[in-house]
């Protein structure tokens, strides 16, 4: 099994081995195949993974969201770690890559994450 680290006295525990969901859509796994793969890792241990909103181009995120929702029951075997503060040229709004960080942004993103993720916690935000 991946050994766990707990991050501060009071946690979150994280597996020490992360599971990155960057290049999730260069994968072009099916969402059922997708939730096949997310149920191998937390078996091998590896329960920490990692998003961001702005990975595949704004999709990663909700992509792994449909997985969970055909296993909803793999949601509580991992701890979702996900970012937001980039604004990137995939979205046509953005003419130039930037950064956000202010607070009502920030808000914005972790939501949208919740929905697009397909669960009711985030257990960190960067």
């Amino acid at each position: 099994m991946v050994q766990r680290i707990t991050l501060a006295p009071q946690g979150p525990e994280f597996s020490r081995f992360v599971m990155g969901y960057w290049r999730l859509m260069d994968w072009n796994m099916s969402p059922l195949q997708l939730a096949s793969f997310i149920e191998e890792h937390l078996d091998l241990g590896i329960t920490t993974v990692d998003h961001a909103d702005i990975y595949g181009g704004y999709q990663c995120e909700a992509a792994f969201g449909e997985a969970l929702k055909l296993v909803p029951a793999l949601r509580e075997r991992m701890e979702i770690v996900t970012k937001c503060g980039i604004a990137t040229t995939a979205k046509p709004e953005h003419a130039l890559g930037h950064y956000i960080t202010d607070s009502a942004h920030i808000i914005k993103s972790a939501e949208q994450s919740l929905v697009n993720l397909a669960t009711d916690r985030i257990d960190l935000l960067l």
